[in-house]
Order: C-alpha cells, then structure tokens, then sequence
C-alpha cells in the first residue's frame, strides 16, 4: 500500500488560508500602527518647534528692551541679525509701539524697510500670538 502526499500549492487548503489572513492582518496592523507614530512625532515636532519659537521671540525681546529705549539700531540690527542665524528662523523685525521698523533681518530677502511702518496686530503684548501659515510649515510668533 502506497501512501500519497499532496504537497502542492493550493489555495483552497485551510493551511495557505490561515497563512494569507496572518500576514494580512499583520500588514493591517502594522500600517495602522505606522501611521499613528508618524502622526504623534508630526504633533511633538510641531509643538517642540512652537516652544522653540516662542523661547527665541521671548528671549529677543528681553534683549532688545534697552536697545529699543536707547533707539541704538546698530544694537538692534546686531541681535536680528543674531537670531537669523540660528536654524529654522529665518526672519527677525524688532517694532516700536507704533509700528515703525527698528531692525529687520531675513535669511534669504535683501532690503530694507527701517523706518517703515508696519500695521501691527491688535494682541496683549504680555502674551505671545501662535499663528502657524502655509501648512504648518511657517510659526509666526508676534
């Protein structure tokens, strides 16, 4: 007597069908569980940027205080011009109570608008306006 062993691939065995739904379901979960850390580290980097942002327009501020009293613009362009150089900032105005440009710094525009005016928005100057534009990509800080 002969015993016959069927080794071939089918898909109608139970075997190969507990197979596929295993790694389908571990291909489901693994997608969902890649988009949820993608999405979580999205939100941390973002708000670790807005703390950043905040940190460097407070500490602008404080140092720009006596030079703003003094109207010393050369101390004024120096710590714009400071700020700019750090990574992920690229722009820096210092602004009188009126509105007019004390000092101004970007990273990649060239000009110069001391002594324009520049409509300032209505906020409490005590705390910090967060506006992110153009996706999230740009942290205005005012």
């Amino acid at each position: 007597m002969k015993i016959e062993t069927n080794n071939k691939f089918s898909l109608q065995s139970i075997r190969v069908k507990l197979i596929l739904a295993f790694i389908f379901l571990h291909a489901v979960l693994l997608s969902l569980y890649s988009y949820d850390q993608v999405s979580s580290q999205t939100k941390f980097l973002n708000q670790s940027s807005i703390e950043t942002s905040i940190g460097a327009a407070h500490a602008m501020a404080t140092s720009a205080t006596p030079w703003v009293l003094s109207n010393d613009l050369a101390g004024l362009d120096e710590i714009t011009r400071a700020q700019t150089k750090f990574p992920n900032i690229n722009f820096a105005m210092v602004l009188n109570r009126d509105g007019q440009v004390l000092a101004y710094q970007h990273t990649y525009l060239v000009m110069d608008p001391i002594g324009s005016y520049v409509e300032t928005p209505d906020v409490n100057m005590v705390d910090s306006t967060v506006e992110q534009l153009l996706d999230g990509q740009v942290i205005n800080i005012t």
